[in-house]
């Protein structure tokens, strides 16, 4: 196995909860450091031997449930391996999703992990447990009744208002809060066009999703409208500006989307665009991208949602 193989085999037995395969790609004595801090998260730290590594697994897979442990980026120098990765975890407890990259630097020695130290957004996994331990402690009664579905802040209007409020602030954990385990996802785009369009079903595809959409725009503004409930299905209209990362082109636009709500959750979710209008952006783009790179821009593509009645 090459270094970088084990550094990867051994993220995807962590990611599967798998406690042996992972332990067999550890040296004995291996040091094992999370650094966040300890009121946080009360297995990080420091760690070293096989039996720590064993307990810190476990305490790992009794709290939380791995969604997805991606690696985007791997760098090998010497015996060392550095890795970025995309990571989406759900608390057994609460449901609660936390979505980031953490970078992993591993340090080998006769083909075992040695040393790996595990670097996370320290504000962000420490907001994230502090709500989790808030949702803890008001659901802490002998006999927890379920979410009332009636409530109104179940109502699928509110539901759609919640979503959508949360991806205008960048929230993409807030976002993903509200999207059932098998959700299916479509963007009504010609996958030539954009490939990160058309279907995508289940969180670990949504969250890809979304870690795409945040990688390639900078969003300028993202305004919804008014929700408009009939029964489970909510219709919205948004007003969107993003620029394109890599060529600095600008694209405003309203789009359509359509939320299907099962229990407070959005089973389906639609989203329809001006075809012609983002294919014209997008050729703008790419001349852009073949040309000078885009460093100066191209200016801006306005253009109108397109209808609904092309697919749902």
């Amino acid at each position: 196995m090459t270094l970088e193989t084990v550094a990867r085999a051994t993220l995807q037995a962590l990611s599967k909860g798998d406690t042996e395969t992972a332990l067999s790609y550890f040296h004995p004595d291996c040091i094992w450091t999370i650094h966040v801090d300890e009121a946080d998260l009360s297995f990080a730290g420091r760690i070293q031997g096989s039996e720590a590594i064993r307990r810190r697994l476990g305490d790992v897979q009794s709290l939380f449930e791995y969604l997805v442990f991606k690696p985007l980026n791997v760098q090998l120098n010497d015996d060392t391996v550095r890795v970025q990765s995309e990571v989406a975890l759900r608390d057994r407890e609460t449901a609660t999703t936390f979505f980031s990259k953490a970078r992993l630097i591993f340090q080998m020695r006769d083909g075992k992990v040695f040393r790996l130290d595990e670097h996370h957004d320290a504000a962000m996994l420490g907001a994230f447990m502090r709500l989790v331990e808030l949702q803890r402690q008001q659901g802490t009664n002998d006999t927890p009744e379920p979410p009332s579905f009636t409530d109104p802040a179940y109502a699928p209007a509110e539901v759609a208002r919640t979503t959508l409020a949360a991806w205008a602030n960048g929230d993409v954990n807030g976002t993903l809060s509200y999207f059932a385990a098998d959700c299916v996802y479509v963007i009504h785009i010609d996958t030539e066009v954009f490939p990160f369009a058309g279907r995508a079903e289940g969180l670990d595809a949504i969250i890809a999703r979304l870690n795409t959409l945040q990688e390639l725009f900078e969003y300028l503004f993202y305004k919804p409208g008014k929700p408009q409930a009939i029964g489970d299905t909510v219709r919205v209209r948004c007003e969107v500006s993003v620029r394109l990362k890599t060529t600095q082109d600008i694209y405003t636009s309203s789009m359509r989307l359509v939320m299907q709500i099962a229990e407070g959750k959005i089973v389906r979710l639609d989203e329809y665009h001006d075809a012609p209008m983002i294919e014209a952006y997008k050729r703008l783009a790419d001349m852009g991208t073949e040309g000078n790179g885009g460093s100066e821009g191209h200016g801006e593509s306005e253009g109108n949602s397109g209808s609904e009645d092309h697919g749902s």
